[in-house]
């Protein structure tokens, strides 16, 4: 199988799978596990389907960009800089939630290290290796995906021996949805793949996120039992340290990688979409992560919700309203009119209800 074909499955999926996965644990029992994996199914169908949208875009764009520089193109200045903000949210939402998470996880190893100061440490590592990898690319997450998959059937090879637990007592609920439309979105790293392989290597890579979610969730409840916690690591580490050092270690590296991937996005935004000079780009992307784990305090769970419900469905929004002004057939128009109305009542709902 073609070496590059592989590498943009993996870079895809090692892009969809970030800090939405450790929320949804207990999102989805609290939701019904059973109505929240169908949830899972249907968002994922619906996510094959916006992918292909944002993927006519690239290739019918000469040039790549980020989503605010195909904004500006198809739809004039206003929706650039709407997309852009919308764009630098969800970046800013996603280095928090990673490094909300990193800390989380670097206390289980670090249990007497002040919070804060581990946030920040976390950080300053990550901006050293984001600017050593934009010198001379990494090698070192080559197998990132591999190690992620690995520890996700190990965890769900051990709950096996664990009591099944009663997944279906609670009421079915729509809380699970805010954080499985950012748990699945990737289509931010949907320009940077191989142009040939777009549509299979995205397809896939979701896919594989997909199951992945599966399976680590149902892991995540049996091991946790009556201990799961909304940040999946306190209640595993209740049933069990050495479980918690497995996913911590686990965590550490989907945080790293995911901070790593959120600050070359960011430095796409300005660069390419904004046509700052690189050194400029580069000092923004840094100071607008520092101040983001300096200042903001919310918890996982609010700020996973509203990125999906939010600024997930309004980035989903502009690429369908981008699509319309290619070529399409009926069937086309009427899927994008459909997946229009389903993301405006999902953000009309979010901001109103």
């Amino acid at each position: 199988m073609n070496l590059k074909f592989i590498r943009s499955v993996f870079l895809q999926f090692s892009t969809i799978v970030g800090a939405g996965i450790f929320t949804l644990p207990y999102l989805f029992y609290s939701s019904n596990y059973y109505f929240a994996v169908i949830g899972l199914i249907i968002i994922a169908l619906i996510t094959v389907i916006i992918n292909l949208f944002y993927i006519d875009i690239v290739n019918a764009t000469a040039t790549p960009h980020q989503l605010s520089g195909y904004a500006q193109i198809y739809l004039g200045r206003r929706f650039k800089i709407l997309a852009a903000f919308n764009l630098l949210l969800i970046c800013i939402g996603s280095i928090f939630a990673y490094n909300y998470l990193a800390s989380h996880f670097l206390t289980v190893f670090f249990p007497t290290l002040n919070f804060r100061l581990i946030s920040f440490l976390f950080l300053f590592l990550v901006m050293i290796i984001y600017l050593i990898s934009k010198k001379k690319p990494l090698t070192l997450f080559d197998f990132f995906p591999v190690l992620v998959i690995f520890i996700s059937l190990l965890l769900f090879s051990l709950s096996l021996d664990f009591p099944i637990p009663s997944l279906n007592l609670r009421s079915p609920n729509l809380a699970f949805v805010g954080a499985t439309i950012f748990a699945l979105s990737g289509f931010t790293i949907i320009p940077e793949l191989e142009k040939r392989y777009l549509f299979n290597a995205s397809t896939i890579g979701l896919f594989l996120a997909t199951l992945l979610y599966v399976i680590f969730t149902y892991a995540v409840i049996t091991l946790s039992g009556s201990f799961l916690s909304a940040d999946t690591i306190s209640g595993i580490n209740h049933a069990s340290p050495l479980l918690a050092s497995i996913v911590a270690i686990f965590g550490i590296l989907i945080t790293f990688k995911g901070s790593l991937n959120m600050l070359a996005v960011f430095y796409d935004i300005f660069h390419r979409d904004f046509n700052l000079h690189s050194s400029i780009s580069t000092l923004l992307t840094l100071f607008i992560s520092f101040v983001t784990v300096a200042i903001l305090k919310l918890t996982l769970s609010d700020t996973i919700s509203l990125l999906g419900s939010i600024t997930v469905s309004t980035a989903i929004l502009i690429i369908c309203f981008i699509r319309l002004k290619l070529p399409q057939t009926n069937l086309t128009k009427i899927t994008v009119y459909s997946v229009i109305v389903i993301f405006s009542l999902l953000l009309f709902a979010t901001l109103f209800m």
